[in-house]
């Protein structure tokens, strides 16, 4: 039960400081500054822990329909400035890829507990 509480107290460390560290690793400097302060970054956050909460319930599906909200969200701006459409693409993808592979992950090591514990 306590290895259990540790293994999500990890994967949340890991989709909120260890993420956000690789996405802002992989991107070049934002090319727009207007919006909210750090807002991007907050809704990184929120991108991440919906997407490890969608893994870790088995609902894939649900990652796609997240994609597909946010692209059409965001098509009025791609059509206006490319840059920043690539900026926000690219984001979006390394977020979710991190997401993704932390609730694998997360997944497996549960797993792997239940079985020693049985």
């Amino acid at each position: 039960m306590y290895w259990d509480l540790a293994v999500y107290l990890i994967s949340l460390i890991c989709l909120v400081w260890g993420s956000g560290f690789v996405v802002s690793k992989l991107l070049p400097p934002n090319p727009h500054r207007d919006g909210l302060s750090n807002g991007g970054q907050r809704i990184g956050y929120l991108e991440r822990l919906l997407i490890f909460i969608f893994v870790m319930v088995g609902s894939y599906e649900a990652i796609g329909f997240l994609v597909t909200a946010k692209s059409i969200l965001r098509f009025g701006e791609s059509r206006k400035d490319r840059k920043y459409a690539e900026y926000v693409l690219l984001g979006t993808l390394a977020s979710f890829l991190c997401a993704t592979v932390i609730g694998v992950a997360a997944k497996y090591a549960l797993a792997r507990l239940a079985l020693c514990s049985s």
